[in-house]
């Protein structure tokens, strides 16, 4: 019969997804499953005592597993979360930085050409400012 089982998984779907194994605490019953390809195969439900292939030891660790594994999975997705977001903000953060010396420098631009304007101007006045003002002092 374990034959055909296997036969017939081949036969259904390229592969299969275990889902981890689901307590019911109120009626002292596991549900083990799996699905293939959504064609979903009815999920096979024992007593918790109910007599296994497998011994106590293993069973309580594949237990530990099935409960580990999604937490691990939803640990991992946060933490993918969590790096897009920061990479995100990182990049905006430098976008803003980068516009702030873009605006600077533009800034840093008009007041060399007011200064140049105001040189031009008053160039001579200044030359002639230069020359009678030590006389104001000393004189």
């Amino acid at each position: 019969m374990e034959s055909d089982d296997n036969s017939a998984e081949k036969n259904n779907s390229s592969y299969v997804v275990y889902r981890p194994a689901m307590i019911d605490r109120r009626n002292n019953l596991h549900t083990v499953g799996r699905t293939t390809e959504g064609r979903g195969k009815p999920t096979m439900v024992k007593k918790k005592n109910q007599a296994s292939s497998t011994n106590g030891g293993e069973e309580d660790t594949l237990q530990r597993l099935f409960h580990t594994v999604p937490s691990l999975y939803a640990r991992s997705d946060e933490q993918s979360r969590l790096s897009e977001e920061a990479e995100r903000r990182y990049r905006e953060a430098e976008e803003r930085h980068m516009e702030a010396l873009r605006m600077a420098q533009e800034k840093e631009e008009e007041l060399q050409q007011q200064l140049d304007a105001v040189k031009t101007t008053r160039g001579g006045e200044t030359s002639t400012q230069m020359e009678t003002s030590p006389q104001i002092f000393w004189g």
